[in-house]
C-alpha cells in the first residue's frame, strides 16, 4: 500500500518536488527502491526508525 500512496501523491506534484514517505510496512524496503528504478524517481534516503520506515523521494523530471 505505501507504493500506491506515493504513486498517487507524486502524480499531483511538479518535477523536483521532495516527498517524505512514512510507512510501517516492512516491504517498503524492497518495493520503494524497485518502484523508483522503474519510474525514474530518485530515492534519496530510506531509513528505519524502530517500527517506522522513513523515505525521501524526489520526483523525476519528465522524459524528453
Amino acid at each position: 500500500v505505501p507504493i500506491l500512496e506515493i504513486a498517487k501523491a507524486v502524480r499531483r506534484l511538479t518535477p523536483g518536488t521532495l516527498v517524505e514517505l512514512l510507512a510501517t510496512d516492512p516491504g517498503v524496503a524492497q518495493d520503494l527502491p524497485a518502484w523508483c528504478d522503474a519510474t525514474g524517481h530518485h530515492l534519496l534516503r530510506l531509513e528505519r526508525r524502530e517500527a517506522l520506515w522513513v523515505a525521501w523521494v524526489r520526483k523525476a523530471e519528465p522524459a524528453r
